[in-house]
């Protein structure tokens, strides 16, 4: 998936917020909206906001966007809301009916393919419980996988997160 001039960003909202209260490496980027908590010693990146590049960030943003929504779902049904404890799952596009949320550790199983691919598509909001950890087992690669959400998409602290969250509209926090 090209993810186009979303790929130099961490974290990404064309019309929102987001909010660091950790430790946090990477590009950081709102095109309409507000950023904090990207400063002082636990932040490492660049900031940008309602410039030329958060501009085209949020064009690409509802392209990469449409596309993952659109992509047809594997595991229709299958899932309840809840991620995590201790649970593993196998590639494919998991589809949740509303809001949604990960806690304690989820496995990613990539089943020896290192082209496997995860899409967890949320109509609501994603949170992530503080101290949760995504493992990515058996060749899946964190440039596989996908978390969207129609909703707010929160991390709580100390959580090793992997892969592309991707909400809208909504905030990162």
């Amino acid at each position: 998936l090209d993810l186009r001039s979303l790929s130099s960003f961490e974290a990404f909202t064309g019309t929102g917020t987001v909010t660091n209260s950790g430790t946090f490496t990477g590009d950081v980027g709102a095109n309409v909206g507000a950023l904090t908590g990207f400063s002082g010693p636990d932040f490492n990146g660049n900031v940008h906001l309602n410039n030329g590049l958060t501009a085209q960030a949020e064009l690409d943003l509802l392209k990469v966007y449409i596309h993952l929504n659109n992509s047809f779902v594997t595991h229709p049904g299958t899932h309840a809301p809840a991620f995590g404890s201790g649970e593993t799952l196998s590639p494919g596009v998991y589809d949740v009916g509303g809001a949604g949320s990960v806690a304690g550790n989820l496995t990613l199983d990539g089943l020896g393919d290192p082209d496997a691919y995860f899409i967890m598509k949320f109509e609501g909001a994603i949170t992530v419980a503080a101290n949760s950890t995504i493992v990515l087992s058996n060749g899946t690669r964190a440039c596989n996988v996908f978390w969207i959400a129609e909703g707010v998409i929160s991390v709580g602290g100390n959580s090793d997160v992997k892969g592309t969250l991707l909400s809208r509209p909504g905030a990162i926090t």
